[in-house]
């Protein structure tokens, strides 16, 4: 079966604070390209999740293995370094949180 994407969105437990560190630059949505890090996601199609659109349909998956090259270590920043601080909302109307990326 031949199957094509391109994009996933991936529910980071483990990694997370580095990872905001790393694209501190934006507070939700594509960051730069040259921020962009090489991912392997290994696991298993569970399931349709989503609605077909007539273009495509979301699956999901259950993750297995995640391996990232390039991932900073910021273990021995301070917590309050480690905050994401660019995720504080801003602007009237806006729902986010500090440390989230909901909008």
């Amino acid at each position: 079966m031949k199957i094509t994407s391109n994009f996933v969105m991936l529910d980071v437990r483990e990694g997370k604070d580095q990872l905001r560190a790393h694209f501190s630059d934006r507070r939700v949505g594509p960051s730069r390209r040259e921020l962009h890090l090489p991912v392997v996601i290994r696991g298993r199609i569970y399931g349709v999740i989503g609605h077909d659109d007539g273009v495509s349909i979301e699956m999901g998956v259950v993750v297995d293995e995640v391996s990232v090259d390039g991932l900073p270590d910021v273990s021995g920043l301070p917590v309050s370094d480690k905050t994401d601080t660019v995720n504080v909302p801003t602007s009237r109307g806006a729902t986010s949180s500090a440390g989230t990326d909901r909008a």
